[in-house]
């Protein structure tokens, strides 16, 4: 990356710090203990409990399908929530699950009642609660709002209240949260029973919990399911955890517990009625309630009890399973994808200095400048944009990215990490400044690659490929050269030879539709960015060769290159249309810049035609203990047309205008082997391939449409030509700009589906194959009739 100063953007997201406490079912000590500990921190119903067996219940599984390992729900919990810190019950706690060992911390940690200042992590309600009064709750209001501490009398009921309104703990040294809950909101004691559930969840009742949330706002990151009730038992310690973290993920739910649900009936339909309302966009389609039943509940209860409820037919929907927040497949699918929780949100522009740049953070208002116990008190998520785009600037950074201090080279030593957010930045004091070096897409794949055991280095064809794209500014400026025409004439004057201005300005203007000023302006670009050189082609005296001098090299004696001889330059018949453009730097490498081209104009692809972020690199080695590959380019991309993908790593096999061969398809076989789930692409700049190319490809294609997890191809194949390499858009554009054959998959194509639906689509228009639901289904019935003859064989 250069020197040049150049504007950085710098999104800033403050929210509470996510905590994820580990507990055992059975403990209802410890969870009421994590529930008193939430009760105290800002944000605290947002944090997630996840439940530790030793042996997974049968109740997770179903008649057909056996329940995940305890290992499996344990794992799927912390990569749905992703915590900032997993907080075990205390130091001799056996169940440790892979995370980072600097970011686990026990419930002490988090609550020490002997402590000078109780909080350890996150940010004590009780400076909320005094911002609220001294802003708002001294005042007298024109329309009140009742602030309640709910208590009950049903000991059995006591769990159930505390994680739907909160309770503050009860020892001696922490008696003051309440004590200040009460001074700055006046609030009343009131008894919580089997009849006035719903009415503690109105707008203008105020409890614990709720106000601890003051001023957060939640993003759905997925399809939203709409409000739902939850079917529980009331009395039981899973369905009091499994209702906490549908909240805490984001569902709009309201619980009902199974014990109370006929005094509540009445509250139940009045609230499935309200929520029966037509949607925006299609009056003809109305909104529904979903009822979801937990599993200490029977479906068949539940069902009974929603036909007497009177309500509208079609205003409630049953479902018999709880989401699978573990399952990363079913996590969608149910819609529980965890949300965004956002406090404030801005932008800061900052300037570059040797690739340095410094911001500031965001704090809460109503915080104290220091405060906590030197530890962490709220987070900011932070996602850096380049609108430029500098050439080497790694736009997506995976999560879990090792040493990601190392490479921002921060002075928070091992406290900034990556995830599906952004890079995640725990802070202490108020408006922080931060001094940060831009991270390179190189940092990105060598920390990446050696977490996974392997020796990253990039080839010499990749240093050429990388000079090309930093001489055109970045994958965007690869624009300028995308043409068919043009880059075969680089690769003609890459041996030496010089074309005339006119040559060159004539071409410039056919491939910009015969439009003047644009070809003068790429003309201008290509000259700027040193592709191209000025000079003159001047006939010796001596040998009648023709020498090409630049315009430094044009003196009143000149050297003829062929001879050696020396003549005086011209001057009484000076030539007037021998001035020439050759080839300088890495537009001088012959064989297509031994690839570079092709590969340059895939990286253009991916940042610009696809408007997405990438971090690239181009072709390099890797080499493990047993394993020794080369890859003609590696990119992290991370879609965001629609909404913000995870990041997907693409490996690529580049040929400019040569065939694929049997030892490129051995390649490709070999790193698809090595990273399962990676998108493996074959690109060229022809615009078609050969019968036997298709043949080849399609064997490994179809490979890697077998099923990995979370209804992902093992190895998803794409394939990109100069059809969409060339053109100034993505999919669909490039393929309605083609005509023919490729109109009627341009007018079908969506790409809502991402990467996966991408490669279906160039799999059926280069390679000829079925679309990918048919292929399945012969896949599916070929299965069934090998186990129907397995049957029929054990039969005999």
């Amino acid at each position: 990356m250069g020197e040049d100063t150049k504007a950085i953007t710098v999104n800033r997201r403050l929210r509470p710090i996510r905590l994820a406490f580990l507990v055992e079912p059975q403990d209802k000590q410890t969870l009421r203990k994590i529930l008193q500990i939430n009760t105290c921190l800002w944000g605290g119903r947002y944090n997630a409990i996840l439940p530790v067996y030793k042996r997974t219940p049968k109740s997770w599984g179903d008649k057909y399908i056996r329940p995940p390992s305890a290992k499996q729900v344990l794992s799927g919990y912390i990569d749905a929530f992703e915590p900032d810190y997993l907080v075990i019950p205390n130091t001799e706690y056996k169940t440790r699950p892979q995370f980072p060992e600097g970011r686990v911390v026990t419930l002490k940690d988090v609550l020490d009642p002997v402590a000078d200042n109780p909080i350890g992590f996150g940010i004590d309600v009780v400076e909320l609660f005094s911002s609220l009064y001294e802003k708002e709750f001294q005042f007298l209001r024109r329309h009140p709002i009742e602030v309640n501490l709910i208590k009950t009398k049903d000991r059995s009921m006591s769990l159930f209240k505390a994680a739907c309104f909160g309770e503050f703990p009860k020892e001696k040294q922490l008696a003051y949260f309440e004590r200040c809950y009460k001074d700055a909101f006046d609030a009343k004691d009131a008894d919580l029973n089997e009849s006035n559930l719903f009415q503690f969840f109105n707008i203008r009742k105020l409890t614990p919990l709720r106000l601890a949330c003051n001023g957060i706002f939640v993003h759905d990151r997925g399809w939203s399911l709409g409000p739902s009730l939850f079917y529980m038992d009331g009395t039981s310690a899973l369905d009091v955890i499994d209702y906490w973290n549908l909240r805490a993920s984001g569902y709009r739910v309201l619980p009902l517990p199974r014990q109370w649900a006929d005094n509540l009936a009445t509250d139940c339909a009045k609230f499935i009625e309200k929520n029966h309302l037509p949607h925006r966009h299609n009056k003809d389609m109305m909104h529904m309630t979903t009822m979801i039943c937990s599993r200490s509940s029977r479906f068949d209860d539940m069902q009974g009890y929603a036909k007497t409820l009177q309500i509208t037919k079609g205003a409630l929907s049953c479902q018999h399973w709880y989401p699978r927040i573990w399952d990363e497949w079913a996590r969608d699918k149910d819609h529980v994808v965890r949300a965004n929780v956002t406090f404030q949100e801005s932008d800061v522009v900052v300037q570059t200095t040797n690739n340095r740049i410094t911001f500031p953070d965001i704090s809460p208002e109503f915080v104290e400048r220091f405060g906590g116990r030197n530890t962490p008190r709220w987070v900011n998520v932070i996602q850096l944009s380049d609108y430029s785009p500098l050439p080497d600037f790694a736009a997506v950074i995976p999560p879990g990215t090792p040493e990601l201090d190392k490479i921002l080279k921060t002075t928070e030593r091992k406290n900034v990490w990556s995830t599906s957010e952004g890079i995640v930045i725990p802070c202490q004091h108020v408006k922080w400044t931060h001094h940060w070096i831009l991270p390179t897409s190189s940092q990105v794949f060598s920390g990446w690659m050696k977490a996974k055991g392997l020796q990253f280095k990039i080839s010499s064809a990749g240093n050429i490929t990388s000079q090309i794209i930093r001489c055109l500014d970045g994958p965007w400026g690869v624009t300028t050269i995308a043409d068919d025409e043009i880059i075969k004439l680089l690769n003609k004057m890459s041996s030496g030879s010089t074309v005339n201005t006119k040559q060159w300005l004539g071409l410039l203007k056919k491939t910009s539709r015969n439009h003047s000023v644009v070809a003068q302006r790429r003309l201008k670009h290509l000259l700027a960015h040193k592709v191209l050189q000025l000079g003159l082609r001047i006939q010796c005296r001596y040998c009648s060769q023709h020498t090409w001098y630049s315009l430094e090299g044009v003196r009143e004696t000149l050297t003829c290159e062929k001879c050696l001889q020396s003549y005086d330059f011209p001057v009484d018949s000076p030539p007037k249309d021998n001035w020439h453009y050759r080839t300088i730097g890495p537009f001088s490498v012959p064989n297509f810049a031994q690839g570079g081209y092709c590969v340059a104009m895939v990286l253009r692809f991916f940042s610009h035609s696809m408007h997405s972020e990438v971090s690239w690199m181009p072709s390099f080695n890797l080499q493990g203990k047993e394993t020794e590959l080369e890859s003609d380019f590696g990119l992290f991309w991370q879609q965001s047309k629609y909404k913000r993908s995870a990041p997907i790593l693409i490996l690529g096999e580049c040929k400019t205008y040569d065939r694929f061969e049997n030892k490129d398809i051995d390649r490709a076989r070999k790193l698809a082997n090595l990273f399962p789930g990676a998108v493996i692409a074959f690109c060229t700049l022809r615009r078609d391939l050969e019968a036997s190319e298709k043949k080849k490809i399609a064997a490994f294609a179809r490979r890697g449409r077998r099923y990995w997890k979370a209804e992902q191809w093992y190895n998803p194949v794409l394939v990109l030509t100069g059809i969409e390499l060339f053109s100034d858009f993505g999919p669909p554009s490039c393929w309605e700009d083609a005509g023919g054959k490729y109109t009627k998959l341009g007018d079908s194509y969506h790409g809502y589906d991402g990467i996966q639906e991408l490669c279906d689509a160039t799999q059926q228009i280069h390679l000829d194959m079925e679309p990918y639901w048919t292929w399945y289904q012969k896949h599916l019935d070929k299965v069934n009739q090998r186990r129907l003859k397995k049957i029929q064989k054990q039969r005999k």
